[in-house]
């Protein structure tokens, strides 16, 4: 089975939003955290513009951290929350979890092969237990001591552990399902809202 085929899911429910003819998405602590001084004036644009256009935020944090952040500067509920690096997905108002999502990206996702697989080499630490969730493991590494993003991809693939390995500030190393990402996750968005890729502006960090 390819892993690149489309998923497309017609929601159970027929949300106003479904009707938009567009979308922005932005990640969290790169971009709308980026600027607060600047971050009203975008709330207030997202707001007057809610009935035309949808509001989606893709981050690498946890949902509950996600949410904990949101609060604290007075980011409005966007009508999708991706989270975990693009492996969750929740819906307003009352983030209901796209578990058609969750099925897609579980395929072929061995993740105690995974970590047995890299907990064995250098320069890499796992992080704190906070920092890991059902379809991202997290580790600190050290790029002076641990094998290159290829070694550690062409290690899994010897293994016959497909998995998305994603480098983040020369520090972060996390482990994803092949089928996840943020960027797969927001394609998955636009073709279940049947939104044109080019109908859709993203900030990513």
């Amino acid at each position: 089975e390819k892993t690149s085929e489309p998923l497309v899911r017609k929601p159970t429910m027929r949300r106003p939003m479904l009707y938009h003819d567009r979308a922005i998405f932005t990640d969290l602590d790169q971009n709308l955290l980026g600027n607060l001084e600047s971050l009203p004036e975008l709330i207030r644009v997202i707001r007057d513009n809610r009935k035309c256009a949808s509001f989606g935020i893709a981050t690498g944090r946890r949902l509950d951290s996600a949410l904990k952040v949101m609060k604290q500067h007075g980011i409005p509920e966007p009508d999708v929350l991706i989270t975990s690096s693009g492996t969750e997905i929740h819906y307003a108002p009352k983030l209901t979890q796209d578990t058609a999502w969750t099925h897609h990206i579980e395929k072929q996702w061995a993740p105690r092969a995974i970590r047995r697989l890299l907990d064995a080499l250098p320069g890499l630490v796992r992080q704190p237990k906070k920092e890991q969730s059902r379809f991202k493991i997290s580790y600190y590494i050290d790029p002076e001591k641990a094998p290159s993003v290829e070694e550690i991809n062409q290690l899994l693939h010897q293994e016959d552990q497909p998995a998305n390995v994603i480098l983040s500030f020369g520090q972060f190393l996390d482990v994803l399902p092949i089928r996840a990402s943020k960027g797969l996750a927001l394609r998955y968005m636009a073709a279940t809202w049947d939104i044109p890729l080019d109908h859709i502006m993203v900030a990513g960090g």
